[in-house]
């Protein structure tokens, strides 16, 4: 009699929590990416049925912005940093979100794809305005620049995370573009995206002498 009943607990499934989805999540999108976060494809690796995981979420979006979420709080040590002035906010911002990116391709994929309203990341967009604010930028400027920072680098890692091939072939008849090449092959590395990113900030915000704060 013992031993049916211990076949029978045996036999339900495993009881989970909501940051078990997530630490399940994350490690489906560290290995295949967002394609590879679904429902079915965390329940699976959980041993649940894919109908247990909505008691803890509403579906594959959120699940999406789970991974995002517990990314971001990760890179930000729990908390997002404070700053002394708009051009520290808006570098140091520009600085933590490339790093991420490069280091989790899923949550840049997850940008691109929709808006994702974690609230780690909402509470750093705040913290930079914040500091623009304070530098006496009105709420168009702030956000416009803030917007522009943030689509730069998007865009920038989008491009220095794709594969480079220059083909010599394809530069004859450019004799300018020839002596060239192999800056060509270089044109999205991090010391392009020093000068680029200080361009930005350089244009739109007074030369600020504050440091970030831990």
């Amino acid at each position: 009699m013992g031993s049916t009943r211990s076949a029978a607990r045996q036999g339900r499934p495993p009881k989970i929590r909501r940051q078990d989805v997530v630490d399940a999540a994350v490690a489906l999108a560290g290995e295949g990416g967002l394609a590879a976060v679904t429902i079915r494809a965390v329940a699976a690796r959980l041993g649940v049925a894919p109908m247990t995981l909505y008691g803890h979420v509403a579906n594959a979006d959120e699940l999406v912005d789970l991974v995002v979420g517990a990314t971001i709080a990760v890179a930000v040590g729990g908390r997002p940093r404070r700053h002394r002035d708009g051009r520290s906010a808006l570098l140091g911002f520009a600085h933590g979100l490339r790093d991420m990116l490069l280091e989790h391709p899923a949550v840049l994929e997850a940008y691109r794809r929709r808006p994702v309203q974690d609230p780690t990341g909402l509470a750093i967009a705040a913290g930079v305005l914040s500091a623009l604010d304070a530098d006496g930028l009105d709420q168009d400027a702030a956000v416009g620049i803030y917007a522009t920072v943030y689509a730069f680098v998007i865009g920038f890692v989008s491009l220095e995370t794709r594969p480079v091939d220059i083909d010599p072939a394809a530069l004859e008849g450019h004799p300018t573009l020839q002596p060239l090449s192999g800056r060509l092959a270089r044109l999205f590395d991090r010391a392009a995206f020093d000068r680029g990113l200080a361009a930005l900030v350089d244009a739109a915000t007074p030369p600020g002498t504050g440091e970030e704060q831990g």
